[in-house]
């Protein structure tokens, strides 16, 4: 009875055994603890530096915000569409319903403790973070159990700045959660195969299913985790059939298990409403699952009954190429677009109309935004240098995105071929280990391998998978060194053993290990000193998106205050979410419910548009708006306003060049020279004299050039005045003008004197002449509160609110006269 009871038991006395204060605080423990929490609060520090800024750091925050809000107003059920988002008809809550529970599930506990679920959005990509890191940890493990090892997986993880552009305060999207349920499920991946019990490779391989269907809650581009999964089930079973290890094709049962678990609960939600219709659910799928499957049960079939093939290596290398070119033909010819519409383009997103290519995350990265993201990590490792090679040769867009379609995985995977020798050997604890040469199938390798080479394949064409490549990239780059380390311990201490034996002759060959040893201490050095070097200017540096700003959010304010709660608003689609979230005032375009090309687009041409164009207001596109949002940070967004108003119009016309430095001096005593040196490029010299009236000291008069070069002078079209305090505004065309470039010169002013000047100018703009007749152009400067030239037949505008940044209208359509706001 009592070894029964023992047997019962057992789990209870090792849990009691595991908490036993003199296996806990050993040395080491507490050595592993405290670097932990240091890694830790050096990851949290370098993450919450924006939280000084108010509301979210991009757009796409701010409505999920909105919905976030909606939900706590009823109740904590998420609304099927959002009230605040799309005009005339409301826009559904498209978005994984996971990404709201994430704020919800712990707002629903910790407001009794008086903690808001804005608080609760603002921070929990910080946590998450820490999940990356600990679920990163839990996965280099089977690559080795030196804790040392792990260490440094978390230190690089926590320095890189492509995962914090992901896990920073204030940034609250999808992909800032996907990453750690993509971990977890790789790491129940690996533990399917350490299993010994049926019973347990099921459970593990439902786990794995569970969580990547976990993944699609959370972000709308989570197939990427599948697309993962695959892929490290298809090498991983290419690999077990070369290495002839029969125990792993047969387990790869468990992987199609988990294949299924995960199409029918992502499925099941889809049918609930719970996610959206997302890339390799539905029908489509099914052909992919079934050439996996088939491909399985030849490998299967060859490796139990045609002994005499699995002998000859050239044999089943040989099968694996002409199975692999077979695979894909089929493959193609069943379903020819899921594939390429899945890992081309934008990487599992799509935007509507143009909105591709001008949404800076949605461009292919450049070497600079490589370096900012990841700096000297991607130099640590072969693979990551061979990811960096082609950014810093300034290639990337002409020959290295066509390569990695093809030739350039091949290279990428070769990478990977030396790590496949790099074995270590150790009992845990610290630097315990061996490092081995020797030739092995690592399970665990293949699942990383395949993270690293699938994110490195999306990053070369999108920006936005900065983070998700920061996690394999931290894994190899860290087992990369501590192999290093592991393989100079032997020379250090038969140096060192030499010495305490009183020997003072040494060997060439011992010199170099020790040369070899300290040379790995300064490598080591160096790039921890690199990465907190770009740790910490990306701390100091990181501002809010889209140019979103504390005059912007006081606009929002007043708006929200002083409109009625019936309001409809049109602005720019990123711009609306910060109106829906701020003001809570329905937007005709946001950044995520109601990114609608047919209105956004029309709303952009007709910014670039000359003509007023009233009926545009009251069109079924727009609905009849009641106030109208303009901002000043649109002019450095001329060029993408332009691309998504698909216009037919030149491109040069709506061109746009601030001017930053000038110098004032006198000619005669009414007259001032006003000179803006450029040095380069297509204004390298504007000049501008200005005529004042002796008696009043208004400006009666000017002249203003552009001067190419010192023996050419060519007249500005027009001179334009602003005032940045009330918004006045006046227009004069420049005097003695013969032939002019059509531009206008635009300065702005300050009423408030400065010594020294007869004039303060604040800044100065030239616009091409399209963009100087735009409406746009109109909304920022040439409307004010006593004037607007707009067409009062239909609508007329009238200016009810501005700061520097940010000017409000209140449209009054041609049945009222109104000019309240």
């Amino acid at each position: 009875m009592r070894a029964i009871a023992a047997s019962k038991y057992k789990y209870v006395i090792i849990a009691v055994d595991t908490l036993n204060t003199k296996l806990l605080f050993t040395r080491q423990n507490l050595a592993f603890i405290a670097l932990v929490i240091l890694i830790a609060a050096i990851a949290i520090n370098f993450r919450i530096t924006m939280l000084h800024d108010y509301g979210f750091y991009e757009p796409d925050g701010f409505y999920y915000y909105a919905v976030i809000r909606a939900a706590v107003n009823n109740n904590l059920s998420l609304p099927a569409v959002l009230s605040t988002s799309g005009w005339p008809s409301h826009a559904p809550v498209a978005e994984a319903h996971g990404i709201y529970w994430l704020v919800l599930a712990p707002y629903a506990v910790l407001r009794y403790f008086g903690v808001s679920y804005y608080t609760i959005m603002r921070l929990i990509p910080v946590v998450f973070a820490l999940l990356d890191m600990f679920a990163a940890y839990l996965l280099s493990r089977y690559l080795s159990k030196d804790r040392l090892f792990g260490l440094l997986v978390m230190a690089f993880i926590a320095l890189s700045m492509g995962n914090a552009a992901r896990t920073s305060a204030l940034i609250f999207r999808g992909d800032t959660f996907i990453t750690f349920f993509l971990i977890m499920a790789l790491v129940f991946f690996v533990e399917v195969f350490r299993q010994q019990s049926n019973e347990k490779k099921t459970m593990f391989a439902a786990a794995t299913g569970i969580t990547l269907a976990l993944g699609n809650l959370v972000w709308n581009g989570s197939p990427f985790a599948v697309a993962t999964f695959l892929l490290s089930f298809i090498i991983l079973m290419l690999f077990a059939f070369v290495f002839r290890n029969d125990a792993v094709i047969e387990d790869g049962k468990y992987m199609l298990l988990a294949l299924v678990v995960w199409y029918v609960l992502a499925n099941l939600a889809n049918l609930a409403g719970i996610i959206p219709v997302q890339q390799m659910l539905g029908v489509s799928y099914i052909p992919l699952y079934l050439l996996v499957a088939l491909a399985w049960t030849i490998l299967y079939y060859i490796s139990k009954n045609m002994v005499s093939i699995m002998r000859v290596p050239a044999y089943r290398i040989g099968l694996i190429i002409l199975g692999t070119i077979i695979g894909i033909a089929v493959f193609f010819a069943l379903e020819p677009n899921l594939i390429t519409s899945t890992l081309v383009g934008n990487g599992f997103i799509s935007a509507p109309g143009s909105f591709a290519s001008t949404t800076q995350e949605l461009q292919p990265p450049t070497f600079q935004f490589l370096w900012t993201s990841f700096g000297i990590n991607l130099f640590t490792s072969l693979p990551n240098l061979m990811l960096s090679i082609p950014f810093y040769m300034g290639i990337q867009n002409s020959l290295w995105v066509p390569l990695y379609g093809g030739l350039g995985l091949v290279l990428l995977v070769l990478c990977f071929l030396p790590y496949f020798l790099m074995q270590v050997y150790d009992s845990g604890g610290f630097l315990r280990g061996k490092a081995k040469l020797r030739p092995d199938l690592s399970i665990p390798l293949v699942v990383v391998m395949s993270y690293f080479i699938l994110t490195a394949y999306l990053q070369v064409h999108v920006i936005r998978f900065n983070s998700l490549l920061s996690v394999p990239l931290a894994i190899i780059s860290a087992f990369t060194l501590y192999w290093l380390i592991l393989a100079s311990l032997p020379g250090i201490r038969s140096f060192f053993n030499h010495r305490q034996s009183g020997t003072t002759t040494y060997t060439s060959l011992q010199y170099a290990k020790l040369s070899a040893f300290i040379i790995l201490v300064i490598m080591l050095a160096v790039v921890f000193y690199y990465l907190l070097y770009d740790a910490n200017f990306y701390s100091i540096s990181l501002v809010q998106a889209d140019n979103i700003n504390p005059l912007f959010i006081s606009a929002m304010r007043w708006l929200g205050a002083n409109s009625p709660t019936n309001s409809v608003v049109l602005t720019l689609w990123p711009d609306g979410s910060v109106a829906e979230a701020i003001a809570n005032r329905t937007v005709v375009t946001d950044s995520v419910g109601s990114e609608n090309g047919t209105r956004a687009t029309a709303f952009a041409a007709w910014l670039m548009n000359d003509t007023v164009d009233p009926g545009f207001l009251t069109s079924n596109i727009t609905g009849s708006p009641n106030y109208l949002i303009a901002r000043t940070p649109w002019l450095i967004e001329t060029q993408g306003i332009y691309t998504e108003a698909m216009i037919s119009k030149n491109q040069s016309l709506f061109g746009y060049a601030p001017l930053y430095s000038f110098n004032e001096s006198p000619i005669t005593s009414n007259t001032r020279r006003i000179d803006f040196g450029m040095g380069q490029g297509p204004y390298p010299r504007v000049e501008t004299n200005l005529i004042y009236s002796n008696s009043t000291g208004a400006v009666s008069g000017a002249y203003a050039y552009i001067q190419p070069n010192p023996t050419q002078s060519i007249p500005f079209g027009s001179l334009a005045f602003y005032n940045a305090i009330n918004g006045n505004f006046s227009t004069i065309s420049p005097i003695n003008q013969t032939a002019t470039n059509g531009e206008m010169l635009l300065l702005q002013y300050s009423p408030i004197p400065r010594p020294g000047f007869f004039v303060n100018l604040t800044g100065a703009y030239i616009f091409a002449p399209g963009l100087a007749q735009s409406n746009m152009l109109k909304l920022l400067f040439f409307c004010n509160d006593y004037y607007c030239s707009w067409d009062n037949n239909k609508a007329t505008m009238q200016l009810v609110y501005s700061n520097p940044d940010t000017r409000i209208f209140h449209i009054i359509y041609n049945e009222s006269s109104s000019r309240s706001g």
